[in-house]
């Protein structure tokens, strides 16, 4: 998991990676002590967490926020400030900021900050994977139809098996008979050139992987 600490103050900057340091979750931590080196480190790697101080020498925390949201939605995100307004706060919540910290934060405050941007980028890795395995995206779908010839029946046969897998469920959910799903399953196979739901399953990542390329 990587993490980039920005804070312009040296002292209180290794002491967040020290802390940041002392959590196996982070295999990569970087630093930045100015808003343009930060803007480089932001636009150069994908972060899943981001420690970032407002007042900077060239710039304020919140713009830098702003540009990692928009880039990377995922990243998750604490703010610590030495100024409490009112107004940062609320535009910070409003841009996703997910912590707030108000200078000066103990060890145990920011080591519990720590915490918890990690569980909530793990959790967000695990609901970006689940949703690549059961999902199939519009270009996918059009894809499908265009090139195999894909029926709208076949297509919620299809979405059915991302989603349940088994015949029995497919049945019950398409409220048709189990023979049936068979019957569809085996034309979906001969278009598709794939022999089981697993590579017909693996057919539809591979496709939605080359959509977002």
């Amino acid at each position: 998991m990587k993490i980039l600490i920005i804070e312009d103050e040296t002292e209180l900057c290794q002491k967040y990676e020290k802390y940041a340091q002392s959590l196996s979750a982070f295999n990569t931590i970087e630093t930045a002590s100015s808003h343009e080196e930060a803007r480089k480190k932001l636009a150069s790697t994908v972060w899943d967490c981001l420690l970032c101080d407002q007042r900077l020498p060239d710039g304020q925390g919140i713009d830098l926020i702003k540009m990692a949201k928009h880039h990377q939605p995922e990243i998750k995100v604490a703010m610590i400030t030495a100024h409490s307004e009112k107004d940062l706060a609320i535009n910070s919540i409003n841009l996703g900021v997910e912590l707030f910290l108000e200078k000066p934060a103990s060890k145990e405050q920011l080591l519990q900050a720590f915490q918890k941007l990690i569980e909530l980028a793990r959790h967000s890795k695990r609901v970006h994977e689940v949703l690549e395995k059961f999902s199939l995206t519009n270009q996918t779908k059009e894809y499908l139809i265009g090139h195999f010839d894909i029926t709208t029946r076949e297509m919620e046969v299809i979405y059915a098996v991302l989603e349940i897998g088994d015949n029995s469920g497919i049945a019950q959910k398409l409220f048709i008979s189990e023979s049936t799903v068979k019957n569809h399953l085996a034309n979906i196979f001969q278009k598709t050139q794939t022999s089981s739901k697993k590579e017909l399953k693996q057919l539809v990542r591979d496709l939605n992987a080359q959509n977002e390329r």
